[in-house]
């Protein structure tokens, strides 16, 4: 799986403007950032709800960009998540989830140069 689907970054590009395109490649790079180190320390904290909200929501905020295997790693949290009873992410998986929050952001800010 690609970190970024270039067809829809294709279909981004071809109905927004570069500036209004850039902006919103820098929110979801930020947010892919931000909520990533934030779910983590729901995780840390036990608090199963809030982390499964953030990574549904995060998970949809980076799929709008094409972002594949970021929304698949943060959609797989949130199902494990969800199950009864909830399976908690490991250590391998945060790690992962932490990896792919940085690539992913990196090319998204790389995509702001095209």
């Amino acid at each position: 799986m690609h970190l970024i689907n270039q067809a829809v970054l294709q279909n981004l590009r071809a109905a927004l403007s570069d500036n209004d395109l850039n902006a919103l490649l820098l929110q979801a790079r930020d947010h892919a950032i931000a909520d990533s180190g934030q779910l983590k320390k729901w995780l840390k904290a036990a608090n199963w709800r809030e982390a499964g909200l953030l990574a549904h929501r995060l998970a949809g905020t980076v799929s709008n960009f094409g972002c594949e295997a970021l929304a698949g790693a943060l959609l797989q949290i949130d199902a494990d998540l969800r199950a009864d009873p909830p399976r908690i992410p490991d250590r391998v998986a945060l790690d992962r989830l932490a990896d792919l929050a940085r690539e992913t952001a990196i090319v998204l800010e790389e995509a702001t140069r095209r």
